[in-house]
């Protein structure tokens, strides 16, 4: 048996698939291989959201929903659509 390097799930000897995450051979596991959690090369510690969505997507403004004039806008909008729904009760 050995640790799947993706899932470290144990792996029968022999096993063409990992049974928890469904690794393969073919997509870069092997019995020989020796990983650690410390050789992790996606660096999920250190994984920055917000950077990655601005370098991926540098077109699409971010929509901040905390700013502080969001949260007037839909103040205001809220209002408007009570008043209308009040002034068309009361007609």
């Amino acid at each position: 048996m050995f640790h799947c390097p993706h899932c470290d799930a144990l792996v029968e000897e022999g096993a063409r698939v990992c049974r928890s995450c469904g690794a393969s051979d073919d997509c870069g596991w092997n019995a020989d291989a020796d990983y650690s959690a410390d050789d992790d090369p996606m660096g999920d510690d250190d994984f920055d959201y917000d950077d990655f969505v601005a370098r991926e997507f540098p077109d699409h403004a971010t929509t901040d929903s905390h700013s502080p004039g969001a949260g007037i806008w839909w103040r205001l909008v809220i209002l408007a659509l009570v008043l209308t729904l009040a002034f068309g009760l009361l007609r």
